[in-house]
């Protein structure tokens, strides 16, 4: 089976409801893996960063372990909240589709060949299109799984989102906090003796 990349990148609504039944599994987890390898070395090769080849396969191994679990879990809670609005699937068909949602990562490597060493400005606005195209590819592959409408999509889609990152926002605060009073703690405790 031909993977139709372009249409999917460009087309994502039209393309996943023609071929949402044959595209394959392994297919996905390849163009997840490959998306990530090429998201990773366009960030080093940005910071201009060195790495041996053994340390570049420990940093990509961690990498895709941790990327894997936040995808799937995001993937589950998607599925929950797909399924609260009345959206019928099966959320293995849903990883199937949510893989081909990383395709725009691929562009990240030579665009980290492009601008590598250049100010973090660069960056930013790079790291929201791609995360802007990546999530309207997410969408749709949900819109079409499910069956939901795209008010409905956008929900589901964004719930599990506010769901991690704001009790982690308030962890990483907390932390942050935390160890700020400490240092403030022992500075005087320091001035003191």
């Amino acid at each position: 089976m031909v993977i139709p990349f372009p249409e999917i990148l460009f087309s994502p609504g039209r393309t996943l409801e023609e071929t949402k039944d044959s595209l394959s599994g392994p297919a996905a987890v390849l163009i997840e893996l490959s998306a990530w390898l090429s998201f990773l070395t366009g960030l080093l090769l940005f910071f201009d960063w060195k790495a041996t080849l053994g340390q570049f396969i420990f940093i990509y191994a961690v990498f895709a372990l941790i990327l894997a679990a936040v995808k799937l879990l995001k993937a589950l809670l998607i599925h929950f909240f797909a399924e609260a609005l009345g959206g019928q699937g099966r959320i293995t068909r849903f990883l199937v589709l949510l893989g081909y949602a990383d395709l725009p990562l691929h562009f990240f490597l030579p665009l980290g060949l492009l601008l590598g060493g250049k100010s973090v400005l660069f960056l930013i606005p790079v790291l929201l299109v791609l995360a802007a195209w990546s999530g309207h590819l997410a969408m749709a592959a949900l819109k079409v799984h499910y069956g939901l409408n795209w008010q409905k999509s956008f929900v589901a889609a964004f719930a599990p989102s506010l769901l991690i990152v704001l009790p982690a926002m308030a962890v990483l605060t907390a932390l942050a906090g935390f160890f700020a009073g400490l240092s403030i703690l022992l500075t005087e405790i320091l001035k003191h003796l």
